[in-house]
């Protein structure tokens, strides 16, 4: 009995291996501003897009991570750092903080699906 639970383990390794591969596989960008500065981007998955918001002030996207890839096997998740906080944080101004045009921007991607 324990032999057979051991191959039937063994044998959904590779598979259990491959979807963890696939959740994880993810681009990486920067998305022009207009100014000196851009947004850092990560897009994973296939799917309907969404665009994953992290909470605020002073967090970025990280803390979201590994949970919310979960979502990638039904969902083309994308990322970003809002404009002053993690990786967006470069040569930014308090002046130039807007949530409204950095969400047109990373959403404006040239997909033709609608964004959730």
């Amino acid at each position: 009995m324990a032999a057979g639970l051991c191959i039937a383990v063994l044998t959904a390794l590779p598979s259990a291996l491959a979807l963890q591969a696939r959740r994880t596989t993810s681009a990486q960008s920067r998305i022009p501003t207009g100014n000196a500065s851009s947004l850092y981007s990560r897009d994973v998955g296939q799917g309907a897009p969404i665009i994953v918001l992290h909470g605020g002030p002073d967090f970025e996207t990280s803390y979201l991570l590994p949970d919310l890839d979960r979502l990638s096997d039904s969902y083309r998740l994308i990322y970003y750092d809002q404009r002053g906080r993690g990786k967006s944080a470069d040569r930014v101004t308090p002046e130039e903080i807007t949530l409204s045009s950095d969400l047109d921007r990373t959403a404006d991607d040239g997909s033709p699906q609608s964004l959730h």
